[in-house]
C-alpha cells in the first residue's frame, strides 16, 4: 500500500509524513511489552536483561555492548531499550551490517579480538564522545565480555564519560 502511493500517487510526500508520524507516535507507546515475558534460556541473556534494565531505570545515555558475532546486541534489542541506545562494538563490518537493522542498535567497528577490555572501552567510549552519541558527564552502561587473566567473565558496568 505504501510503495503504490509513494510510487504514483497524488500526495507521495504527505503519505511519508504521516507513516513516520504514526510509527513514531507507536514506537513511543512502548509497543505490546513482549519483552516482560521473554523466554530467556541462557545466562547471558539473562546478563544483557540485567543490563538494559539497569540502562533504563538510570536513564543512561547509551549502553555499550562488546559483541563479537552480535548476539549480546541482538539480545539488547529484544529487550527494547527505552531510553538508551545500544552502541554494538564490533569487530569487523559485516557483524556491524548483520546488526544495522535491529531496534535501537548502531553498530560500531572496532577490532577488538584478544584485546585488553579496559583500553578497548576507553577507545569505544571516546568514538562515541568524537560522534557526538555520548558527551562528558552522561552515564554508560557497558555489557561485556571481560579479560580477567587466562579467562573471559561476562560483565556489567556502569561508568560517566569523563
Amino acid at each position: 500500500m505504501l510503495s503504490g502511493e509513494t510510487t504514483v500517487g497524488k500526495y507521495p510526500l504527505k503519505c511519508i509524513e504521516v507513516f513516520d508520524r504514526i510509527s513514531k507516535r507507536i514506537e513511543k507507546s512502548g509497543g505490546a511489552n513482549y519483552q516482560h515475558a521473554a523466554e530467556l534460556t541462557t545466562d547471558r541473556q539473562r546478563l544483557v536483561k540485567s543490563g538494559i534494565v539497569m540502562a533504563n531505570e538510570t536513564k543512561a545515555a547509551g549502553g555499550l555492548v562488546f559483541t563479537l558475532h552480535g548476539a549480546m546486541a541482538r539480545y539488547a534489542a529484544w529487550m527494547r531499550p527505552h531510553f538508551s541506545p545500544v552502541f554494538a562494538v564490533c569487530p569487523n563490518e559485516e557483524v556491524a551490517a548483520s546488526l544495522a537493522l535491529n531496534w535501537a542498535v548502531f553498530p560500531i567497528v572496532l577490532p577488538f579480538v584478544e584485546r585488553e577490555s579496559e583500553p578497548l572501552i576507553g577507545e569505544a567510549i571516546k568514538h562515541l564522545v568524537s560522534r557526538n552519541f555520548l558527551k562528558k558527564g552522561d552515564q554508560v552502561v557497558i555489557i561485556s565480555s571481560i579479560a580477567a587473566g587466562e579467562e573471559h567473565v561476562d560483565a556489567i558496568q556502569m561508568r560517566r564519560v569523563g
